[in-house]
């Protein structure tokens, strides 16, 4: 078993994609995500160097976006016909997940050290990490109930389809839960006799003392 407390900042860009539906679209947001999980680990091979895990967590998240310059928190705008439209109500600020993947073991040093990664995938159960999640929704009464600033951020579209994004258009997929995976380094260190024996014993002992914590690049991948 194991206790992470987690710091991971997550993004993602239209533009980026090829999907021809979704460059259009044109949305973007970031945030950062704190998360907190108990895993249970299962050591694979022999040696026990490398290991798999599954468990469960909590993690708060507040999406904003970028416009004109200027940063908006996209919950508190409500883009999606939040505080106007009574069956679509403003999302929870944490959400429960469900972090599973893989450690790997990349070297062991002489001095009670080793470098190790760790590729991460959370299955959510939020459709909200990217404040995207059901329709297009008429745009006079988004102005009227949430102001011109919300209409803008809900349709930033630049489409060379017709009606792409008139009310009732998709502008997301409730169907689908939100996921976001992860990829990083980590140093460890043993401390002390007790886990400078541990580690002697067997190499995954030096798991139990993580001193050093280098994060390496996130690689996010939010599904709809």
């Amino acid at each position: 078993m194991r206790a992470q407390l987690n710091y991971i900042r997550l993004s993602g860009n239209d533009k980026l994609t090829k999907n021809r539906e979704r460059h259009m679209r044109n949305r973007s947001f970031f945030f950062n995500v704190f998360e907190f999980s108990v895993s249970t680990k299962l050591y694979l091979g022999k040696n026990g160097t490398n290991s798999v895990f599954f468990g469960d967590g909590v993690f708060r998240f507040n999406p904003n976006t970028r416009f004109n310059g200027s940063v908006y928190e996209l919950r508190q705008s409500g883009t999606d016909g939040q505080y106007f439209l009574p069956d679509i109500k403003p999302h929870p600020l944490f959400s429960y997940t469900i972090p599973m993947g893989l450690h790997l073991l990349l070297k062991k040093y002489k001095d009670n050290s080793a470098l190790s990664c760790e590729f991460g995938f959370r299955k959510t159960f939020t459709d909200y990490l990217d404040d995207v999640s059901t329709t297009y929704v008429d745009k006079t009464s988004l102005i009227n109930s949430n102001g011109q600033l919300t209409a803008n951020l809900a349709d930033r579209s630049v489409p060379d389809i017709p009606g792409f994004s008139d009310m009732g258009a998709i502008r997301g997929n409730k169907e689908n839960n939100d996921n976001y995976s992860k990829y990083c380094d980590q140093l460890l260190h043993s401390i002390g006799k007790i886990w400078k024996k541990i580690l002697d014993k067997n190499t995954r002992g030096i798991e139990n003392s993580q001193r050093w914590f280098f994060p390496g690049k996130i690689l996010t991948n939010i599904t709809q």
